[in-house]
């Protein structure tokens, strides 16, 4: 398994490493030849003999190095030590772009050379007064938000209702939340075409019929199939009921989202 990087990586210190890898192997010394065997393709198969004999230079060295680390090659490394060096300003506006790049590695990054950044995982810095994990678009960046604390049923505070991951995720997307603990709500039921789980919602309490959820829309705006919107209608829902930020209709959203 590859070496972690320390939060605040230094290529000199890198170098270094190196220089005293080939120091070690000139001395003879054992680790160093299993270090070499294990990290650098030219090795790999070689005896004992032959890796105390070997020809090991600096750059041998640095590959062992780099490879060590989890980087195919020293020069790649080295790119990734002045990628970090960029990231520079203000950390939360580093993280914003990380995020809006669906960059989970560089993300997972930040917060650790900013632990004091995690506090504030659920903090609506995202659009519409929203936390970052109401709008994460893949697997990987929503397991490096829950891995820092990120509640996975957080919603914005948008004024005429907020909105959670559940309501505007793909499908896929969505799936995984769930298994990963996010609570299928009445609306999110009708947007993902979960039909049993909105009977259970509505068995349990008649009245989520009507519910008010983002932007202020009920179930029936988020009816994603006839079979949805037929389980809410036989239920009582109001086929004219109008959403509170654009006073739409469930059949405008229907034409808008659904033209078929």
């Amino acid at each position: 398994m590859p070496k972690s990087l320390p939060p605040r990586p230094n290529l000199e210190q890198l170098k270094t490493q190196a220089k005293d890898l080939l120091k070690a192997h000139r001395a003879g010394d054992a680790s160093a030849r299993h270090r070499i065997r294990e990290n650098h393709p030219r090795w790999s198969q070689a005896s004992e003999s032959d890796l105390r004999a070997a020809r090991f230079s600096l750059s041998d060295a640095q590959l062992v190095i780099a490879r060590e680390h989890g980087f195919a090659s020293w020069p790649r490394l080295k790119a990734h030590l002045h990628r970090l060096d960029s990231e520079t300003g203000d950390p939360v506006e580093q993280l914003r772009q990380a995020f809006a790049a669906d960059d989970a590695m560089r993300f997972r990054r930040l917060l650790a050379r900013n632990p004091e950044l995690k506090a504030r995982i659920n903090e609506p810095v995202a659009a519409f007064d929203a936390p970052l994990i109401t709008h994460v678009r893949s697997r990987a960046m929503l397991e490096v938000l829950l891995e820092a604390g990120a509640d996975i049923n957080a919603k914005s505070r948008w004024w005429a209702g907020g909105f959670g991951l559940l309501h505007g995720a793909e499908p896929e997307l969505a799936r995984y939340a769930i298994q990963r603990g996010a609570a299928v709500d009445v609306h999110a039921a009708a947007r993902l075409g979960m039909i049993d789980r909105l009977r259970e919602l509505l068995a349990a309490d008649r009245a989520l019929v009507h519910a008010r959820g983002p932007d202020g829309q009920t179930p029936l705006h988020f009816a994603s199939t006839i079979e949805i919107a037929e389980c809410l209608l036989d239920r009582g829902a109001d086929i004219d009921a109008r959403d509170l930020d654009h006073e739409s209709t469930p059949a405008q959203y229907m034409v808008r989202d659904r033209p078929e």
